[in-house]
C-alpha cells in the first residue's frame, strides 16, 4: 500500500492540475467478458486521467513517472499530443484528484509543506501553465483558481521567490506574476523542463532576449 507522496507523484499531480483532467466514461462490455459473466451489467464505469502537452518531452516524462509510482502503462496519444490511464479511480484518490477542475484544483498538505515535493510541483506546473514573457521580463501564470494560486505563492516564497496575485481580470481570471528581480532565484530553484520556456528565460538572465 503506497503511504508517501514522492517527487514523481508530486509532478503527476501539478501536470493533471496544469494540462490534465480526469473523467468517467462508460464502456460496454465485450462479448468474451460477457460470456464469463452473464449476470453482472454489460455496462461498465472507467475512470481516465489525461495529460494533453505538445512538448513530447513532458509526456515522455509523465508516462515514466506513472510507471515509477505505480507500475502502470499509460499511453502516448502523439497524433493529438495526448497521455492516458485507464482504470485509475485508485489512483485518482490516492492523490487527491477526484473532481478536479479548472476552478477548484488543490495542492495536498504533504506537497504544499515539503520543499523538496514543491519543487517538483511547481517545476511541472510552470512547464504547463506559464508564460515566459521577454518584454516585460516577467514570469506569468492565469488561472481561474485563486485559492490554488494563492497555494502556489505560499510555496514560492518557502523556495525564497516573491510573487505577486493580480487580478480579478474582466474574465474573472487572476495572474500570478514572478518579476524580474526574482527570475534568477526561480531559476536556481525550480526551473522548466520545457526546452522553449527554458530558452526564453535563460535569454532574459543573459539580456539577450528579443524585445
Amino acid at each position: 500500500m503506497i503511504k508517501k507522496i514522492t517527487p514523481e507523484m508530486a509532478r503527476i499531480h501539478a501536470h493533471i492540475c496544469g494540462d490534465g483532467c480526469v473523467y468517467t466514461k462508460i464502456l460496454k462490455l465485450s462479448k468474451r467478458k460477457l460470456s464469463r459473466h452473464k449476470r453482472i451489467n454489460p455496462y461498465e464505469k472507467i475512470w481516465v486521467m489525461e495529460y494533453t502537452n505538445t512538448e513530447n518531452l513532458l509526456r515522455q516524462e509523465f508516462i515514466t513517472d506513472i510507471k515509477i509510482s505505480f507500475n502502470r502503462k499509460s499511453y502516448n496519444y502523439s497524433k493529438y499530443y495526448r497521455v492516458t490511464l485507464t482504470h485509475c479511480k485508485w489512483i485518482i484518490d490516492f492523490l487527491e484528484l477526484d473532481n478536479k477542475n479548472s476552478y477548484n484544483w488543490k495542492i495536498p498538505k504533504d506537497i504544499l509543506n515539503s520543499k523538496r515535493l514543491s519543487t517538483h510541483w511547481l517545476r511541472a506546473f510552470f512547464d504547463d501553465e506559464s508564460t515566459v514573457t521577454q518584454k516585460q521580463k516577467m514570469i506569468r501564470i492565469k488561472s481561474m483558481n485563486l485559492y490554488g494560486l494563492k497555494q502556489i505563492l505560499f510555496m514560492l516564497k518557502n523556495h525564497g521567490i516573491y510573487s505577486k496575485i493580480t487580478g480579478q481580470n474582466c474574465d474573472k481570471s487572476w495572474y500570478l506574476n514572478i518579476y524580474r528581480n526574482d527570475l534568477k532565484q526561480y531559476e536556481k530553484q525550480i526551473g522548466f523542463l520545457h526546452p522553449q520556456k527554458r530558452e526564453k528565460l535563460n535569454q532574459i538572465l543573459t539580456g539577450a532576449a528579443r524585445i
